[in-house]
Protein backbone atom coordinates (compact mmCIF):
# COMPACT_ATOMS: atom_id res chain seq x y z
CA UNK A 1 0.00 0.00 0.00
CA UNK A 2 1.06 3.57 -0.86
CA UNK A 3 1.79 5.43 2.08
CA UNK A 4 -1.35 7.63 2.78
CA UNK A 5 0.66 11.32 2.61
CA UNK A 6 -1.13 14.23 4.71
CA UNK A 7 -0.99 17.31 3.98
CA UNK A 8 0.32 19.59 6.91
CA UNK A 9 -2.25 22.14 7.67
CA UNK A 10 -1.45 25.60 7.72
CA UNK A 11 -3.13 28.37 9.90
CA UNK A 12 -3.28 31.52 9.03
CA UNK A 13 -1.37 33.82 11.39
CA UNK A 14 -3.65 35.78 13.71
CA UNK A 15 -3.12 39.38 13.04
CA UNK A 16 -3.90 41.69 15.59
CA UNK A 17 -4.65 45.49 14.25
CA UNK A 18 -2.12 47.83 16.64
CA UNK A 19 -3.93 50.13 18.82
CA UNK A 20 -3.11 53.69 17.18
CA UNK A 21 -3.18 56.79 19.00
CA UNK A 22 -3.72 59.90 17.59
CA UNK A 23 0.10 62.05 17.15
CA UNK A 24 0.08 65.09 18.47
CA UNK A 25 0.36 67.34 15.47
CA UNK A 26 3.03 69.74 15.19
CA UNK A 27 1.09 73.36 14.54
CA UNK A 28 2.61 75.41 12.35
CA UNK A 29 3.39 79.38 13.02
CA UNK A 30 0.62 81.32 13.49
CA UNK A 31 0.93 83.23 10.12
CA UNK A 32 0.67 79.99 8.19
CA UNK A 33 -2.30 78.29 10.43
CA UNK A 34 -5.48 77.56 8.17
CA UNK A 35 -8.73 76.29 10.25
CA UNK A 36 -9.48 72.94 10.09
CA UNK A 37 -12.83 70.96 10.90
CA UNK A 38 -12.12 68.81 13.77
CA UNK A 39 -14.43 66.51 11.99
CA UNK A 40 -11.74 65.14 9.30
CA UNK A 41 -15.28 63.24 7.25
CA UNK A 42 -16.68 66.45 6.68
CA UNK A 43 -17.12 67.80 3.27
CA UNK A 44 -14.25 70.74 2.65
CA UNK A 45 -16.11 74.25 3.20
CA UNK A 46 -15.99 76.92 -0.08
CA UNK A 47 -13.75 79.03 -0.61
CA UNK A 48 -15.21 83.11 -0.78
CA UNK A 49 -15.36 84.53 -4.36
CA UNK A 50 -15.10 87.89 -5.04
CA UNK A 51 -17.84 89.93 -5.68
CA UNK A 52 -16.61 91.35 -8.81
CA UNK A 53 -16.67 88.05 -10.56
CA UNK A 54 -20.70 88.51 -11.04
CA UNK A 55 -21.48 84.38 -10.99
CA UNK A 56 -23.70 82.77 -13.20
CA UNK A 57 -26.77 81.10 -11.31
CA UNK A 58 -25.75 81.86 -8.12
CA UNK A 59 -27.97 80.05 -5.54
CA UNK A 60 -30.05 82.16 -2.64
CA UNK A 61 -27.75 82.67 0.23
CA UNK A 62 -29.13 80.76 3.08
CA UNK A 63 -29.13 83.23 6.07
CA UNK A 64 -28.80 81.86 10.02
CA UNK A 65 -31.21 81.23 12.18
CA UNK A 66 -33.72 84.11 12.81
CA UNK A 67 -34.46 83.18 16.47
CA UNK A 68 -30.60 83.72 18.58
CA UNK A 69 -32.34 83.50 22.02
CA UNK A 70 -28.99 82.72 23.55
CA UNK A 71 -25.97 80.48 24.57
CA UNK A 72 -26.64 77.11 22.81
CA UNK A 73 -24.14 74.91 23.89
CA UNK A 74 -22.13 74.32 27.46
CA UNK A 75 -18.29 74.04 26.43
CA UNK A 76 -16.00 71.15 27.76
CA UNK A 77 -12.88 73.33 28.32
CA UNK A 78 -11.32 71.33 30.42
CA UNK A 79 -11.02 68.94 27.90
CA UNK A 80 -9.75 71.24 25.29
CA UNK A 81 -6.77 72.65 27.41
CA UNK A 82 -6.01 69.83 28.18
CA UNK A 83 -4.92 68.68 24.34
CA UNK A 84 -1.82 67.85 23.58
CA UNK A 85 0.77 69.63 21.13
CA UNK A 86 4.26 67.99 20.31
CA UNK A 87 5.41 71.55 19.48
CA UNK A 88 4.66 75.27 18.97
CA UNK A 89 6.42 78.11 18.03
CA UNK A 90 5.52 81.18 17.04
CA UNK A 91 8.35 84.43 17.12
CA UNK A 92 6.30 88.23 17.54
CA UNK A 93 3.11 87.19 16.10
CA UNK A 94 0.18 89.45 17.67
CA UNK A 95 -1.35 88.81 20.96
CA UNK A 96 -4.26 88.61 19.14
CA UNK A 97 -3.40 86.18 16.30
CA UNK A 98 -2.51 83.69 18.92
CA UNK A 99 -5.88 84.06 20.52
CA UNK A 100 -7.53 83.24 17.33
CA UNK A 101 -4.98 80.71 16.97
CA UNK A 102 -6.23 79.15 20.47
CA UNK A 103 -9.72 79.26 19.03
CA UNK A 104 -9.00 77.58 15.47
CA UNK A 105 -7.50 74.35 17.44
CA UNK A 106 -9.86 74.30 20.45
CA UNK A 107 -13.32 75.44 18.53
CA UNK A 108 -13.64 77.44 21.96
CA UNK A 109 -14.34 81.17 22.12
CA UNK A 110 -10.89 82.56 23.22
CA UNK A 111 -12.14 86.81 24.29
CA UNK A 112 -9.00 89.42 24.33
CA UNK A 113 -10.75 91.89 26.91
CA UNK A 114 -9.62 94.96 25.72
CA UNK A 115 -10.63 97.23 28.55
CA UNK A 116 -8.49 95.40 31.25
CA UNK A 117 -5.68 95.48 28.59
CA UNK A 118 -5.74 99.06 27.77
CA UNK A 119 -5.86 100.00 31.85
CA UNK A 120 -2.15 98.64 31.64
CA UNK A 121 -1.20 100.08 27.89
CA UNK A 122 -1.44 96.59 26.76
CA UNK A 123 -1.93 96.24 22.83
CA UNK A 124 -4.01 93.04 21.44
CA UNK A 125 -1.70 93.66 18.65
CA UNK A 126 1.87 93.23 21.29
CA UNK A 127 3.74 90.49 19.81
CA UNK A 128 4.29 87.23 21.64
CA UNK A 129 7.06 84.53 21.07
CA UNK A 130 6.86 81.01 22.33
CA UNK A 131 8.95 77.62 21.35
CA UNK A 132 7.92 74.78 23.46
CA UNK A 133 7.90 70.46 22.80
CA UNK A 134 5.64 68.33 24.23
CA UNK A 135 3.19 70.89 26.25
CA UNK A 136 -0.95 70.88 26.46
CA UNK A 137 -3.27 74.07 25.22
CA UNK A 138 -3.57 75.14 29.25
CA UNK A 139 0.44 75.27 29.29
CA UNK A 140 0.69 77.12 26.29
CA UNK A 141 -1.64 79.51 27.26
CA UNK A 142 0.02 79.90 30.54
CA UNK A 143 4.17 80.34 28.79
CA UNK A 144 2.63 83.08 26.46
CA UNK A 145 0.82 85.04 28.86
CA UNK A 146 2.57 85.30 31.61
CA UNK A 147 5.27 87.79 30.03
CA UNK A 148 2.14 90.26 30.02
CA UNK A 149 0.83 89.19 33.23
CA UNK A 150 -2.22 88.36 31.53
CA UNK A 151 -3.64 85.48 32.71
CA UNK A 152 -7.25 83.56 31.43
CA UNK A 153 -10.78 82.80 33.04
CA UNK A 154 -13.20 80.94 31.80
CA UNK A 155 -16.83 79.59 32.05
CA UNK A 156 -18.67 76.68 29.73
CA UNK A 157 -21.02 79.54 28.46
CA UNK A 158 -18.81 82.65 27.43
CA UNK A 159 -15.70 80.33 26.86
CA UNK A 160 -11.95 81.44 27.37
CA UNK A 161 -11.30 85.10 28.26
CA UNK A 162 -7.96 86.56 28.40
CA UNK A 163 -6.94 89.29 30.61
CA UNK A 164 -4.76 91.28 32.66
CA UNK A 165 -4.47 89.09 36.47
CA UNK A 166 -5.19 92.38 38.30
CA UNK A 167 -8.40 92.82 36.81
CA UNK A 168 -11.43 91.62 39.08
CA UNK A 169 -9.58 92.62 42.54
CA UNK A 170 -10.68 93.82 45.25
CA UNK A 171 -11.66 97.66 45.36
CA UNK A 172 -8.57 99.92 46.39
CA UNK A 173 -8.49 103.26 47.91
CA UNK A 174 -6.47 105.83 45.32
CA UNK A 175 -6.50 109.65 45.32
CA UNK A 176 -7.36 111.83 42.08
CA UNK A 177 -6.31 115.67 41.81
CA UNK A 178 -8.99 117.37 41.05
CA UNK A 179 -7.83 120.98 42.22
CA UNK A 180 -8.38 122.52 39.31
CA UNK A 181 -11.95 121.41 39.05
CA UNK A 182 -13.16 122.39 42.51
CA UNK A 183 -12.85 125.89 44.34
CA UNK A 184 -14.83 124.87 47.24
CA UNK A 185 -17.01 122.69 49.46
CA UNK A 186 -20.16 123.10 46.73
CA UNK A 187 -18.13 122.78 43.85
CA UNK A 188 -16.47 119.50 45.17
CA UNK A 189 -19.56 118.37 46.09
CA UNK A 190 -21.05 118.72 42.38
CA UNK A 191 -18.04 116.89 41.15
CA UNK A 192 -18.74 114.03 43.51
CA UNK A 193 -22.70 113.53 42.48
CA UNK A 194 -21.21 114.04 38.69
CA UNK A 195 -19.23 110.79 39.49
CA UNK A 196 -21.45 108.59 40.82
CA UNK A 197 -24.28 109.56 38.77
CA UNK A 198 -22.36 108.59 35.18
CA UNK A 199 -19.61 106.30 36.25
CA UNK A 200 -20.74 102.45 37.20
CA UNK A 201 -23.42 104.12 38.84
CA UNK A 202 -24.37 100.77 40.19
CA UNK A 203 -21.29 100.04 42.05
CA UNK A 204 -21.27 102.85 44.70
CA UNK A 205 -22.32 102.11 48.13
CA UNK A 206 -25.72 103.71 47.88
CA UNK A 207 -26.84 101.06 45.41
CA UNK A 208 -25.52 98.39 47.06
CA UNK A 209 -22.29 98.24 45.43
CA UNK A 210 -18.60 98.21 47.36
CA UNK A 211 -17.48 101.86 45.98
CA UNK A 212 -16.92 104.96 48.11
CA UNK A 213 -15.88 108.27 47.23
CA UNK A 214 -14.99 111.75 49.09
CA UNK A 215 -13.65 114.84 48.17
CA UNK A 216 -11.01 116.45 50.71
CA UNK A 217 -8.91 119.45 49.77
CA UNK A 218 -8.64 119.38 45.95
CA UNK A 219 -8.56 115.50 45.73
CA UNK A 220 -10.95 112.41 45.78
CA UNK A 221 -10.72 109.82 47.29
CA UNK A 222 -11.42 107.00 45.86
CA UNK A 223 -12.71 103.19 47.10
CA UNK A 224 -12.85 100.97 43.65
CA UNK A 225 -12.04 98.20 41.32
CA UNK A 226 -8.95 99.09 39.27
CA UNK A 227 -10.88 99.52 36.33
CA UNK A 228 -13.45 101.70 37.70
CA UNK A 229 -10.54 104.05 38.82
CA UNK A 230 -9.18 104.31 35.13
CA UNK A 231 -12.90 105.47 34.28
CA UNK A 232 -13.18 108.11 36.73
CA UNK A 233 -9.58 109.77 36.33
CA UNK A 234 -10.72 109.79 32.04
CA UNK A 235 -14.09 111.54 33.28
CA UNK A 236 -12.25 113.85 34.88
CA UNK A 237 -10.29 114.78 32.10
CA UNK A 238 -12.82 115.04 30.47
CA UNK A 239 -14.49 117.34 32.55
CA UNK A 240 -11.10 119.57 32.97
CA UNK A 241 -11.33 119.64 28.49
CA UNK A 242 -14.84 120.78 28.81
CA UNK A 243 -14.63 123.46 31.16
CA UNK A 244 -11.47 125.17 29.17
CA UNK A 245 -12.79 128.27 27.72
CA UNK A 246 -10.02 128.69 24.90
CA UNK A 247 -10.88 125.08 23.92
CA UNK A 248 -13.42 123.72 21.41
CA UNK A 249 -15.50 121.07 22.63
CA UNK A 250 -17.03 118.50 19.90
CA UNK A 251 -19.35 116.33 20.27
CA UNK A 252 -17.74 113.48 21.43
CA UNK A 253 -15.01 113.76 23.92
CA UNK A 254 -12.02 111.45 23.32
CA UNK A 255 -10.67 109.11 26.06
CA UNK A 256 -7.32 108.15 26.96
CA UNK A 257 -7.79 104.87 24.53
CA UNK A 258 -8.87 104.57 21.07
CA UNK A 259 -12.98 104.60 20.94
CA UNK A 260 -15.28 104.91 18.34
CA UNK A 261 -16.07 108.12 19.07
CA UNK A 262 -12.86 109.65 19.07
CA UNK A 263 -12.01 107.37 16.16
CA UNK A 264 -14.88 108.58 13.43
CA UNK A 265 -13.48 106.91 10.31
CA UNK A 266 -15.66 105.83 7.79
CA UNK A 267 -15.43 101.46 7.80
CA UNK A 268 -13.93 99.99 5.18
CA UNK A 269 -15.94 98.97 1.98
CA UNK A 270 -16.10 95.04 1.43
CA UNK A 271 -17.09 93.19 -1.61
CA UNK A 272 -17.49 89.22 -0.78
CA UNK A 273 -19.82 86.25 -1.72
CA UNK A 274 -20.21 83.32 0.64
CA UNK A 275 -23.33 81.46 -0.89
CA UNK A 276 -23.10 78.35 1.00
CA UNK A 277 -22.67 77.94 4.69
CA UNK A 278 -19.43 78.90 6.12
CA UNK A 279 -17.42 78.51 9.26
CA UNK A 280 -17.47 82.47 11.23
CA UNK A 281 -13.59 82.11 11.33
CA UNK A 282 -12.63 81.28 7.79
CA UNK A 283 -15.20 84.26 6.48
CA UNK A 284 -13.58 86.61 9.50
CA UNK A 285 -9.99 85.76 7.75
CA UNK A 286 -11.74 86.73 4.48
CA UNK A 287 -12.92 89.90 5.78
CA UNK A 288 -9.76 91.15 7.17
CA UNK A 289 -7.83 90.79 3.85
CA UNK A 290 -10.30 92.26 1.79
CA UNK A 291 -10.24 95.27 4.11
CA UNK A 292 -6.77 95.45 4.90
CA UNK A 293 -7.90 95.67 9.00
CA UNK A 294 -7.90 93.53 11.78
CA UNK A 295 -11.02 92.26 13.62
CA UNK A 296 -10.66 91.68 17.70
CA UNK A 297 -13.92 89.64 17.91
CA UNK A 298 -15.49 89.71 21.31
CA UNK A 299 -16.74 86.16 21.34
CA UNK A 300 -17.63 86.00 24.78
CA UNK A 301 -20.58 88.31 24.22
CA UNK A 302 -21.57 86.40 20.60
CA UNK A 303 -21.55 83.14 22.56
CA UNK A 304 -24.37 84.24 24.60
CA UNK A 305 -26.45 85.08 20.95
CA UNK A 306 -25.30 81.48 19.95
CA UNK A 307 -22.55 82.31 17.44
CA UNK A 308 -19.60 80.57 17.64
CA UNK A 309 -15.84 80.17 16.03
CA UNK A 310 -17.15 77.18 13.94
CA UNK A 311 -21.05 78.66 13.41
CA UNK A 312 -21.93 78.70 10.19
CA UNK A 313 -23.38 81.72 7.62
CA UNK A 314 -23.67 83.47 4.56
CA UNK A 315 -22.30 86.70 3.05
CA UNK A 316 -23.23 88.38 0.13
CA UNK A 317 -22.26 92.17 0.22
CA UNK A 318 -21.03 94.12 -2.72
CA UNK A 319 -19.26 97.15 -1.95
CA UNK A 320 -20.55 97.77 1.76
CA UNK A 321 -19.14 99.18 4.51
CA UNK A 322 -17.94 96.66 7.03
CA UNK A 323 -20.16 97.16 10.04
CA UNK A 324 -23.48 96.45 7.67
CA UNK A 325 -21.22 93.82 6.44
CA UNK A 326 -21.39 92.28 9.76
CA UNK A 327 -24.46 92.68 11.02
CA UNK A 328 -25.80 90.99 7.73
CA UNK A 329 -23.42 87.89 8.32
CA UNK A 330 -24.21 88.11 12.28
CA UNK A 331 -28.21 88.59 12.22
CA UNK A 332 -30.32 88.92 13.79
CA UNK A 333 -27.48 89.58 16.45
CA UNK A 334 -27.28 92.92 16.44
CA UNK A 335 -23.50 94.18 16.53
CA UNK A 336 -21.31 97.42 17.24
CA UNK A 337 -17.62 97.97 15.59
CA UNK A 338 -15.56 100.07 17.55
CA UNK A 339 -12.55 101.57 15.96
CA UNK A 340 -9.42 101.27 18.13
CA UNK A 341 -6.96 101.94 15.65
CA UNK A 342 -6.82 103.22 11.52
CA UNK A 343 -6.55 99.44 10.67
CA UNK A 344 -7.70 97.61 13.94
CA UNK A 345 -11.19 97.66 15.10
CA UNK A 346 -13.47 95.38 18.16
CA UNK A 347 -16.45 93.40 16.81
CA UNK A 348 -18.87 93.03 19.91
CA UNK A 349 -22.65 91.91 20.63
CA UNK A 350 -22.70 94.05 23.52
CA UNK A 351 -23.63 97.51 23.21
CA UNK A 352 -20.83 99.92 25.06
CA UNK A 353 -21.75 102.50 27.38
CA UNK A 354 -20.50 106.20 26.39
CA UNK A 355 -20.40 109.03 28.28
CA UNK A 356 -20.84 112.33 26.40
CA UNK A 357 -20.62 115.80 26.85
CA UNK A 358 -23.02 118.11 24.64
CA UNK A 359 -22.74 121.78 25.50
CA UNK A 360 -25.88 123.55 24.90
CA UNK A 361 -25.20 127.28 23.57
CA UNK A 362 -25.63 128.95 26.62
CA UNK A 363 -25.60 129.54 30.31
CA UNK A 364 -28.93 127.66 31.55
CA UNK A 365 -29.92 127.87 35.05
CA UNK A 366 -30.64 125.16 37.17
CA UNK A 367 -34.33 125.22 36.39
CA UNK A 368 -33.58 125.65 32.18
CA UNK A 369 -31.04 122.24 32.64
CA UNK A 370 -33.79 120.45 34.43
CA UNK A 371 -36.37 121.19 31.66
CA UNK A 372 -34.13 120.30 28.98
CA UNK A 373 -33.12 117.06 30.75
CA UNK A 374 -36.60 116.03 31.04
CA UNK A 375 -37.47 116.74 27.56
CA UNK A 376 -34.49 114.19 26.20
CA UNK A 377 -35.42 111.88 28.59
CA UNK A 378 -39.05 111.89 26.92
CA UNK A 379 -37.23 112.31 23.35
CA UNK A 380 -35.33 109.03 23.97
CA UNK A 381 -37.20 106.87 26.12
CA UNK A 382 -37.67 107.07 30.10
CA UNK A 383 -36.81 102.98 29.60
CA UNK A 384 -33.57 103.86 28.68
CA UNK A 385 -32.92 106.03 31.84
CA UNK A 386 -32.28 105.02 35.61
CA UNK A 387 -35.52 106.46 36.37
CA UNK A 388 -37.21 103.40 35.03
CA UNK A 389 -34.44 100.80 35.40
CA UNK A 390 -32.14 101.59 32.51
CA UNK A 391 -28.68 101.79 32.17
CA UNK A 392 -28.73 105.69 31.13
CA UNK A 393 -28.37 109.14 32.95
CA UNK A 394 -28.27 112.92 32.11
CA UNK A 395 -26.30 115.62 34.35
CA UNK A 396 -25.60 119.18 33.99
CA UNK A 397 -22.17 121.02 34.54
CA UNK A 398 -22.74 124.77 34.69
CA UNK A 399 -18.99 125.70 34.45
CA UNK A 400 -18.73 124.18 31.31
CA UNK A 401 -22.30 124.76 30.47
CA UNK A 402 -22.56 121.03 29.07
CA UNK A 403 -24.97 118.35 29.57
CA UNK A 404 -23.32 115.28 30.28
CA UNK A 405 -25.09 112.23 28.83
CA UNK A 406 -24.54 108.21 29.68
CA UNK A 407 -26.30 105.79 27.34
CA UNK A 408 -25.73 102.86 25.07
CA UNK A 409 -23.39 104.05 21.88
CA UNK A 410 -26.48 103.28 19.52
CA UNK A 411 -28.24 105.97 21.38
CA UNK A 412 -26.18 108.94 21.42
CA UNK A 413 -26.82 110.20 18.12
CA UNK A 414 -30.73 110.56 19.35
CA UNK A 415 -29.19 113.51 21.49
CA UNK A 416 -27.79 116.03 19.90
CA UNK A 417 -31.33 116.44 17.37
CA UNK A 418 -32.98 117.29 20.95
CA UNK A 419 -31.18 119.75 22.17
CA UNK A 420 -33.49 122.82 22.48
CA UNK A 421 -32.07 125.48 20.83
CA UNK A 422 -30.85 128.73 23.56
CA UNK A 423 -33.71 130.85 22.28
CA UNK A 424 -36.50 128.44 22.76
CA UNK A 425 -36.13 128.98 26.79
Amino acid sequence: KEPVVKEPVVKEPVVKEPVVKEPAVKEPAVEELTAVDPDPRTTPLPVGLDASENPVDTPSPVGPSLQRKGATRRLDIAAQLRRALASFEIQRQPLLDFARFVSEFSYLPVTLDLASLAEHDISPLAPVSISLNQTTLQDLLTAVLTPLELITTSDPIHGIIIRHRSSGELPVEREIDVQDLVANPAEMKHVCQLVQHLIAPDSWRDQGGAGQLQGITGKLIVYQTPSIHVKIQRFCDQLRQARRPDRSLSQRVPAKHGTAQEQQRRPPLVSLIFNQPTRLLQIVKRLEQETDTRLAIDWASLALQGWYADSQSTLVANTKPLDSVLEQLLAPTPVTLNALAPTLHHVTAETPIEVVFYRTGRSLNIAQAEEQKRALIQAIGAANFSVAGGAGAICFDGPSDCLIVRLPALLQPLVKPQLRRPRDF
